[in-house]
């Protein structure tokens, strides 16, 4: 228990004195690069699962670095598996709204 304990604060420690990158727009990529077929599955997902509890967001009403969080938050709602949330990631991040 007291080496767990010791581990621990030194992960917390080693974490802590990292860095942290933060991406900008440009370099904010789809997870994914979609087959045609994916690309309508994912775009099928996003107009069924995410316009079923509420009103259809457009894809370029936010820039794809808006759409990560959204995304992570709205996934497990949508009950999309993780591949599902990728597409779905890759599918409005293709057709977001672009940083000026």
């Amino acid at each position: 228990m007291k080496k767990a304990i010791i581990a621990g604060g030194l992960m917390l420690f080693i974490f802590s004195c990292s860095t942290r990158t933060q991406g900008t727009a440009s370099t904010v990529k789809p997870v994914y690069k979609l087959t045609e077929q994916q690309f309508a599955t994912a775009k099928n997902l996003f107009e069924t699962r995410c316009g079923k509890c509420h009103d259809l967001p457009k894809p370029e009403d936010h820039t794809a670095e808006k759409w990560k969080p959204i995304m992570d938050q709205m996934a497990p709602k949508a009950k999309l598996t993780d591949e599902e949330k990728n597409w779905v990631l890759a599918y409005v991040s293709t057709n977001a709204k672009k940083q000026n």
